[in-house]
């Protein structure tokens, strides 16, 4: 197995929930734990999406009904689906909204956002938006303005874009990644913590 943890929050009673994911070959969940005050493991909600190649829960928030809003991706046969997933108070019945597609829908300026997390350890998530096809690059530089690593230096078609940027091998610290894409430029700030 491969485990990923990827949000933490708490309940209105204190209690840490826990998102995130693990995979063994041709079978994927997402995994949501719910942890006392103590470090006990109360629940544990296994949620199945065998078949899917990629599955990322994003963010994980408390209602007000005692319950769970989970947040996330999914891909199947290459498109790219947000989804929502509702859990009761009991980790019990989630309703899982899917929202195809999330790439097909054509950009209609060039930007890039704030990554997530942030701060971030090891691993963030950065989106971007390209107007028109044309060659994109984004670099991470360090705060002295070194190159730390490419990420993306291709030709791309108009739409939106989601990249992972993985910083185990660097220090905590300030980053900056900076896309350019046709005469559109645009730098934004990240902060490693580990």
């Amino acid at each position: 197995y491969h485990y990923y943890f990827y949000f933490m929050s708490k309940d209105l009673f204190d209690n840490i929930i826990m998102t995130g994911c693990f995979d063994r070959i041709n079978y994927l969940k997402i995994g949501n734990w719910k942890i006392d005050t103590s470090g006990t493991v109360l629940k544990i909600k296994e949620i199945d999406f065998t078949g899917y190649s990629f599955m990322g829960a994003e963010c994980i928030k408390p209602t007000s009904d005692s319950g769970y809003i989970l947040t996330g991706q999914i891909n199947l046969l290459g498109n790219n689906d947000a989804i929502t997933i509702k859990i009761d108070s009991a980790f019990n019945s989630p309703l899982i909204t899917t929202i195809h597609n999330i790439n097909s829908t054509v950009s209609k300026e060039f930007k890039i956002f704030q990554n997530y997390p942030n701060p971030f350890n090891p691993v963030t998530k950065i989106n971007y938006s390209i107007e028109k096809q044309g060659l994109a690059i984004l670099k991470v530089y360090d705060i002295l303005g070194r190159e730390i690593r490419t990420l993306v230096n291709e030709v791309k078609t108009d739409g939106n874009y989601l990249i992972e940027f993985n910083g185990s091998e660097l220090p905590s610290g300030v980053y900056f990644y900076r896309i350019q894409a046709g005469n559109f430029i645009q730098v934004k700030k990240m902060i490693l913590i580990k």
